[in-house]
């Protein structure tokens, strides 16, 4: 289904979503396309608002059963990433990118998945490159997932912080620069009793990696899982934790993946296929509605201006069949 459709001279793309009182609320970039920038410049952080009952009753396009408004819109805002905390409480990651002039993440509190202000995210002695994957209440605090610098060290690596959504600490940190390879983007989630965080190798062959922990505070020595592949997303679903990825299907072809990792012999399943350049689709967001599981993720396009879709995974009934 058709969240956003593609327009001449855009690029949409990072799409995440929640559910609140029966509606949807998708947030997501907008930029202006240029051929010298991945996905595009002038970014603007938009939000679609359409009711669940439309959105399993018509596989149109939704921004045009809902409504549709610009959230923020700074010099060039980057992500938009939201999640639901707690009852009455939600988040939205935010970031303003200007290359090698301004790299700043925000983020934003409500009692509702409707957001007006912002807060800078700034820890002593490190630097935070993005917020990724899905926030979540623990023991600890509100933890969000990220990556960046810990300045004492010069390496990009997996970072967790905790906040109270006033005070903001580093709660942990994972290994990077393993066999030569740098991690970052990484998704946290708590199955059987224990903590998974998938990440991201970000150079070449890319891959997924993973490590374990008790209690959030310390990890197992990471290993790799599989390789060509970007931005992982875990969710459990039904008692069954899926990973969802862009796959580097093949040359010039890329693809919407998903596994379940903790599985013996796991295979990769295809959601989508595009064309084109890898990075002009992917970066997939999990949740339930209607007791279904739903992903959302932008689609490229041969013109490079992408559209932001959504499509219902597994059924209750159907899941892992």
């Amino acid at each position: 289904m058709l969240i956003y459709p593609s327009k001449k001279g855009y690029y949409h793309s990072f799409p995440t979503f929640v559910e609140d009182n029966r509606h949807l609320y998708i947030y997501f970039r907008e930029g202006i396309s240029q051929n010298n920038c991945v996905h595009g410049f002038d970014g603007k952080i938009l939000r679609v608002k359409v009711s669940v009952s439309d959105l399993l009753a018509f596989p149109d396009c939704l921004a045009d059963r809902g409504n549709s408004k610009i959230v923020f819109d700074g010099e060039n805002e980057m992500d938009a990433i939201v999640s639901k905390l707690d009852n009455n409480l939600f988040s939205l990651c935010t970031r303003i990118w200007i290359p090698n002039q301004k790299n700043d993440c925000y983020v934003s509190f409500s009692e509702t998945p409707e957001f007006y202000e912002r807060q800078p995210v700034i820890v002593d002695g490190i630097d935070i490159s993005a917020f990724y994957g899905k926030a979540f209440k623990s023991k600890y605090g509100y933890i969000f997932p990220a990556y960046g610098v810990i300045k004492k060290d010069g390496l990009q690596r997996p970072l967790i912080f905790v906040t109270d959504t006033q005070k903001w600490e580093l709660l942990s940190y994972l290994p990077t620069k393993l066999n030569g390879n740098r991690l970052n983007e990484s998704s946290v989630v708590s199955f059987n009793n224990r903590w998974f965080i998938f990440m991201r190798e970000d150079e070449p062959p890319f891959g997924i990696w993973m490590s374990e922990s008790d209690d959030l505070l310390n990890w197992s020595n990471p290993v790799k899982l599989f390789s060509k592949a970007h931005t992982p997303v875990a969710y459990v679903f039904k008692s069954r934790l899926v990973l969802f990825f862009r796959y580097l299907y093949a040359k010039n072809v890329s693809a919407i993946g998903f596994i379940y990792p903790l599985e013996k012999d796991f295979s990769i399943h295809i959601v989508e296929i595009y064309k084109g350049n890898p990075y002009d689709g992917g970066y997939c967001d999990l949740g339930e509605v209607n007791e279904n599981l739903f992903v959302s993720f932008y689609l490229g396009n041969e013109f490079a201006n992408p559209t932001v879709e959504m499509r219902l995974v597994e059924t209750k009934a159907s899941f892992g069949k």
